[in-house]
C-alpha cells in the first residue's frame, strides 16, 4: 500500500508479481527463474515472497553462493585435539587446548612435557598426556607427533585408550621400547591403527630422547570410526574415499571382496604365493596382511634373503670383545663391557702392557680376565696375540672360574718358554677340554720375544655344543652345522 494525497494505491510486494487469479499478486518463483544466490550445492525453495538456501546433504554452510563445503566424512579427525607447539609444522588440524587434560605437570610451558629427573632421566622414566574427547567415542587409530627436526628418536613409547579414566581401565594398543624399536621420529608422525574401540580417553606415554631428556609431544589426533567402519566385518578391513557431497567404501589393501554379508575378507597372501617372506620363513596370513618369521634354526626379520642359517656349532660366545681393532684377526666382535680385567695395565684400551716395561722377563706375567654374564658350558677356548712380525710370547696360561674368586680357579692351559708356546700366529692358539661350567675365562701372558710388551687381541671362549650334551666325553663329539639344524 502507497499512501497518495486524498488516496492510497495498491502493488505487488517484493517477492511478488502481478498476474494471479482474480487479480492476486502471485510469488515470483526464484528458484525456478535462476534468479537466486543459492550455491550450486544447495536445494533453493520458493514460497511466500521469496526463497530459502539450504546446502545439499553431505555439504555444510549457510546455503548461499561460495558458502556449502564438502563434508568429508572419511577423515575421522577429532576435533578437539590441539597441537600443543604450534611454531612447529607438523601439517595438521587444530582444535580446542582444554580438552588436553593432563599432562603429569611437567607440561610447563604449554609446549610439550618434561620428564622429572632432567639430565639424569633413562628409558625407564616415563610420562604420559591424556586427551579427553569430551564424551565417548568410536576410535579406530592414533596418530601423534614428537618434535622431529632433528633426527631424535624417543623411547619407550605407548598409546593406551579408556572409557572412564580411571587407573585400572586402560587398554594398551601400541608399545615400543627401545630407541631402536621405536624409530626416529618424523614429519609424518607415528600411527597405530585397531579394531573400532569405544573410549573416551587416549593417554600417550613417552621417555626422553636421543638428544637430550625432553619429551616434546607436539600432537595427539584419534582417529574417529567413519561410516564404512559400521559395515559388516572387521573396520580394519574397509577405507573411506570421499566424494563430493558423499563417500564411498571399499576393501583396504590386504582384503577384497566376497566376505559374508559384503565384508571384506583377508587377502590369504601365503597360501596365494603373494607375499616377501624368505624360503626358510614361515608365512602367517591375517588381519589384512601377513607375517614372515625364519624358521627355528635361522635368524633374521623373516622377508626374502634375510634368514640366515644358524651355525649350532660354532659355540662362539657373542659378548667377547677384539680389543685391537686395528689388527686384522678376520674374528667377531661384541661387547666392550664384558672385558672386565687386565690387572689394571690396558692403558691404551688395546692391549695389556707388562709392569717392568724393559725390565720384564718371562716371569712377568699379567692376566685379561673375560666376564660371560652369567655361567656358561664351555667346551674350549681360543686367543689371539699380536702376530704379524714372527713373534712369540712366553708364561702364556687359561684359567676357568665360576665365580671369579681368588681361590676359585680352574686351569685348563699352560706353557712356559718361547720355544714351548711358539709363534704367534693369525689363526691364534685353541686349547679344548671337556665340558666345564663357568663364567670368567683368565688370560695369563708374559712378554714377547721382539720387546716387552703383552698385546693381547681377542679371546674367544667356545660355548659348548648341542653335541656335546650327548652321552660320553665331550671331546669325543663333532658337530657339523647344517642348513636350518
Amino acid at each position: 500500500c502507497t499512501n497518495t494525497p486524498g488516496s492510497y494505491t495498491c502493488s505487488c510486494s517484493p517477492g511478488w508479481e502481478t498476474g494471479g487469479t482474480d487479480g492476486a499478486c502471485k510469488d515470483v518463483e526464484e528458484c525456478t527463474t535462476g534468479v537466486h544466490n543459492c550455491d550450486e550445492n544447495a536445494a533453493c525453495t520458493d514460497g511466500g515472497g521469496s526463497f530459502t538456501c539450504a546446502c545439499e546433504p553431505g555439504f555444510t554452510g549457510n546455503g548461499t553462493t561460495g558458502t556449502c563445503e564438502d563434508i568429508d566424512e572419511c577423515s575421522g579427525l577429532a576435533s578437539s585435539i590441539e597441537q600443543l607447539a604450534g611454531d612447529f609444522d607438523v601439517g595438521s588440524a587444530q582444535g580446542a587446548v582444554d580438552r588436553i587434560i593432563d599432562t603429569d605437570k611437567y607440561n610447563e610451558h604449554g609446549s610439550y612435557a618434561l620428564l622429572p629427573g632432567l639430565a639424569d632421566a633413562t628409558c625407564s622414566d616415563v610420562v604420559y598426556l591424556t586427551v579427553d574427547l569430551g564424551a565417548e567415542e568410536q576410535l579406530t587409530g592414533v596418530k601423534w607427533w614428537h618434535y622431529w627436526k632433528d633426527g631424535r628418536s624417543y623411547c619407550n613409547q605407548s598409546i593406551e585408550l579408556s572409557s572412564s579414566g580411571g587407573e585400572e581401565d586402560w587398554t594398551r594398543v601400541f608399545s615400543c621400547g627401545t630407541y631402536e624399536e621405536c624409530g626416529e621420529a618424523s614429519a609424518e608422525g607415528k600411527e597405530v591403527v585397531f579394531e573400532k574401540t569405544s573410549a573416551r580417553y587416549v593417554r600417550l606415554g613417552s621417555s626422553r630422547n636421543t638428544k637430550n631428556h625432553g619429551v616434546h609431544i607436539l600432537e595427539v589426533q584419534p582417529q574417529l570410526a567413519n561410516p564404512c567402519h559400521n559395515l559388516p566385518g572387521s573396520s580394519l578391513s574397509w577405507t573411506c574415499t570421499n566424494t563430493p557431497g558423499s563417500y564411498t567404501c571399499s576393501c583396504s589393501p590386504g582384503w577384497e571382496t566376497g566376505g559374508t554379508d559384503g565384508a571384506c575378507k583377508d587377502v590369504e597372501e601365503c597360501t596365494t604365493g603373494v607375499h616377501n617372506c624368505d624360503e626358510n620363513a614361515a608365512c602367517t596370513d591375517g588381519g589384512g596382511s601377513f607375517t614372515c618369521a625364519c624358521e627355528p634354526g635361522f635368524t633374521g626379520n623373516g622377508t626374502t634373503g634375510t634368514c640366515e642359517d644358524i651355525d649350532e656349532c660354532s659355540g662362539l660366545a657373542s659378548s667377547i670383545e677384539q680389543l685391537a681393532g686395528d689388527f686384522d684377526v678376520g674374528s667377531a666382535q661384541g661387547a666392550v663391557d664384558r672385558i672386565i680385567d687386565t690387572d689394571k695395565y690396558n692403558e691404551h684400551g688395546s692391549y695389556a702392557l707388562l709392569p717392568g716395561l724393559a725390565d720384564a722377563t718371562c716371569s712377568d706375567v699379567v692376566y685379561l680376565t673375560v666376564d660371560l654374564g652369567a655361567e656358561e658350558q664351555l667346551t674350549g677356548v681360543k686367543w689371539w696375540h699380536y702376530w704379524k712380525d714372527g713373534r712369540s710370547y712366553c708364561n702364556q696360561s687359561i684359567e676357568l672360574s665360576s665365580s671369579g674368586g681368588e681361590e676359585d680357579w680352574t686351569r685348563v692351559f699352560s706353557c712356559g718358554t718361547y720355544e714351548e708356546c711358539g709363534e704367534a700366529s693369525a689363526e691364534g692358539k685353541e686349547v679344548v677340554f671337556e665340558k666345564t661350567s663357568a663364567r670368567y675365562v683368565r688370560l695369563g701372558s708374559s712378554r714377547n720375544t721382539k720387546n716387552h710388551g703383552v698385546h693381547i687381541l681377542e679371546v674367544q671362549p667356545q660355548l659348548a655344543n648341542p653335541c656335546h650334551n650327548l652321552p660320553g666325553s665331550s671331546l669325543s663329539w663333532t658337530c657339523t652345522n647344517t642348513p636350518g639344524s
